[in-house]
């Protein structure tokens, strides 16, 4: 089993991103071998790609994207994760309303996104996700495993 994700916002077209959605879920539908999705944006800073494309795509561009998934994906591929990690707090946030249903976890020591010297990154425990899950959104947490089996609701 395996994750998919899209990387976007550098030198391909909207219509390249609608054939990677497609070709993920004909290779889903084959295989049934993703257990997850996650979009995220091509971040400019200490790349040499900066020189093409020097701003970020914005929010709004991430959550339309997720939301195209949702509906591409349907119930073939379940899970579209929101990853804070890459897309900041507030956004991933709204991404759980757009249709992701992973907020991405807590990941401590994270080195390759703030190598980039673009993303300060906090560290999140796991009750710090909880409360932005519940508290800012009134969705209800739950705490799932590698494969996606739910271990813990957080009523």
């Amino acid at each position: 089993m395996s994750n998919a994700t899209m990387m976007y916002g550098h030198v391909e077209s909207v219509s390249d991103w609608a054939e990677h959605l497609y070709r993920i879920i004909e290779l889903q539908r084959r295989t049934h071998g993703f257990l997850s999705f996650t979009a995220w944006n091509f971040e400019p800073g200490n790349s040499e790609l900066t020189r093409e494309v020097p701003y970020p795509l914005t929010s709004a561009t991430l959550l339309r994207v997720i939301a195209v998934a949702r509906l591409v994906f349907k119930n073939e591929l379940p899970n579209i994760q929101s990853s804070w990690l890459t897309n900041g707090l507030e956004v991933a946030q709204l991404a759980l309303k757009f249709g992701a249903n992973d907020f991405g976890g807590t990941l401590y020591e994270e080195r390759v996104i703030p190598a980039t010297g673009g993303l300060k990154m906090p560290v999140l425990t796991g009750d710090a996700v909880i409360n932005l899950i519940r508290g800012g959104l009134g969705l209800i947490p739950a705490e799932r495993d590698n494969w996606y089996r739910i271990i813990k609701i957080y009523n």
